[in-house]
């Protein structure tokens, strides 16, 4: 799941720009889910405190000291797009490497921003799994996996295509410390779910529910940390 963050001070573009980035994901078939904020000093603070994940941030520099401390920060999994910036301010920013650049008159530019974004998040994203056993050695890209599952003293590993599932002798425990908090979320003593598989949250039964349409369930000790990976909200 593609998750973006929007934000102007001026809140029609707010909404013009955040509809464009819906119908960029509806054309290019991807799930995802579009959060328009309207308090940049409060996302701030709960992006850099780790309390919120997006994917990318399409954000407007009109608070050049608040979005220089954003942007400054080391957060390889987030692209970030500049907004309506003034042509000659645009220098100013290269160094944190915005993956696009939407001027507010500019038609179709999100659509080409999005797709900019997803080209880099694909690169940076096709890191693998490697399961080493006796009779074989594995390598599954982790945009291929939907979850882990510890199941009779295995590890199952759930993937996108069925027919490419495994399973080795392991204890899930050790699989989540090797593998990235920032991909891997642990929702079931049983489970580590793909956070970018994740389509939906379903707070009334407190379950996941994947792109594959498959529910994964979240216990009690681990939903707590649940709005780590999904802001509650849709308005930040």
């Amino acid at each position: 799941m593609i998750k973006i963050a929007v934000y102007h001070h001026d809140s029609q573009l707010r909404k013009k720009v955040s509809q464009d980035f819906m119908d960029g994901l509806k054309q290019s078939r991807l799930y995802g889910k579009v959060y328009s904020v309207q308090n940049l000093q409060k996302f701030s603070e709960n992006l850099l405190d780790g309390k919120y994940r997006f994917d990318i941030i399409c954000i407007d520099t009109d608070e050049k000291e608040l979005v220089q401390r954003l942007m400054g920060h080391s957060y390889p999994n987030i692209e970030y797009i500049l907004l309506d910036t003034p042509a000659e301010d645009v220098s100013g920013y290269m160094r944190y490497k915005p993956a696009a650049w939407i001027r507010s008159d500019g038609n179709g530019e999100a659509a080409q921003a999005l797709q900019a974004c997803l080209y880099h998040l694909h690169r940076k994203r096709e890191e693998c799994f490697c399961i080493h056993t006796k009779a074989k050695s594995v390598r599954i890209p982790y945009r291929q996996i939907l979850y882990l599952e510890s199941r009779l003293h295995q590890v199952i590993v759930h993937t996108v295509r069925p027919q490419d599932m495994c399973a080795f002798a392991a204890v899930l425990d050790d699989v989540e410390k090797a593998l990235p908090e920032e991909t891997f979320f642990r929702c079931h003593q049983s489970f580590l779910v793909n956070i970018d598989s994740i389509c939906q949250l379903d707070r009334t039964d407190h379950n996941l529910i994947l792109s594959s349409g498959e529910t994964l369930g979240i216990s009690k000790r681990y939903y707590k940390d649940i709005n780590r990976i999904f802001p509650w909200e849709a308005t930040i």
